[in-house]
């Protein structure tokens, strides 16, 4: 009899714990809405993706093939380090004659998550240089990621012919996180 009672209470809490990885608008694979993965054993699991398991990526400098007085004339961005955190983001920046540099730390909603620049922009009539960074997961189909909200550091580099920026705004996944002003 007592061993009915154990099973009838292992069963109604495994019931009750049974919504949390629901479509809560976070708790799913991604935290992005979209559906947990299924959850019938599969032949061969997947490793657990960790933040730190990432190496550091750099991409390429992107020079224009014929800059323009006023143009960018290259960038780079390097990922310094992907580890668990709180998700923050934050950005400084340094300015040099034809360069600016933004050291910052972009969030991400889980292990998988990287950045990279994905725009920079100068407008030289207003004197203002946008660098945009966004998050992004790297996870394949069937992938597992650690947990965690992830802090990506990372550095991006943009230098140009013209001179240095009135305004140097970053943009983390399209929201603003720094304004800088000469």
């Amino acid at each position: 009899m007592k061993r009915r009672t154990v099973i009838a209470s292992a069963a109604a809490l495994a019931g009750g714990l049974s919504g949390c990885t629901g479509l809560d608008g976070g708790a799913g694979d991604g935290g992005d809405g979209s559906p947990s993965p299924s959850t019938s054993p599969s032949p061969s699991p997947s490793p657990t993706r960790s933040p730190t398991e990432s190496p550091t990526r750099t991409q390429p400098s992107t020079p224009t093939s014929t800059p323009t007085p006023g143009a960018i004339t290259g960038t780079s961005f390097e990922i310094v380090e992907n580890t668990c955190g709180t998700g923050r983001d934050e950005a400084t920046v340094e300015r040099g004659s034809g360069r600016v540099t933004v050291r910052g730390t972009v969030s991400g909603r889980n292990g998988c998550f990287t950045a990279e620049l994905a725009s920079a922009a100068y407008d030289t009539d207003a004197g203002e240089l946008t660098v945009a960074v966004r998050s992004f997961s790297e996870a394949g189909a069937g992938e597992g990621c650690t947990q965690c909200l992830v802090d990506i550091d990372y550095r991006a580099e943009v230098t140009y012919d013209a001179p240095d920026p009135e305004t140097v705004t970053v943009l983390h996944n399209g929201e603003p996180v720094s304004t800088t002003e000469d």
